[in-house]
């Protein structure tokens, strides 16, 4: 399942998922003076098989902000804005009033 979808500005300008972040972290950009001579950040633990996913979020073992409530529930996909969505606990757990997406087409929900 996805659990990040925004376009490209709002997704790499605000990434709200956890491994999101960590994958944008993990571009080389040697053409800014701030990451020459820097070691690129690495997404720790390994990717878990097809054949036995997590049974709560699919990214909770490689994910540096995982909580308890993270290992046993699979987030729901929620609307951040208009346009941003995220399938994350510690986001949902920010937000007031969050407008759950999951059971319903992407399509009809936007």
């Amino acid at each position: 399942k996805v659990q990040e979808i925004a376009d490209v500005f709002e997704l790499f300008g605000n990434p709200l998922h956890p491994y999101t972040q960590g994958l944008l972290q993990s571009i080389p950009r040697p053409e800014l003076p701030e990451y020459r001579g820097k070691r690129l950040v690495a997404i720790p633990g390994n990717v878990p098989s097809i054949m036995n996913l997590p049974r709560g979020c699919k990214f909770c073992t490689r994910c540096p902000k995982a909580v308890e409530r993270c290992f046993t529930d699979e987030p729901p996909l929620v609307e951040i804005t208009t346009d941003h969505f995220v399938r994350c606990h510690l986001v949902e757990t920010q937000l007031t009033h969050p407008r759950i997406l999951d059971g319903q087409p992407l399509a009809e929900s936007v």
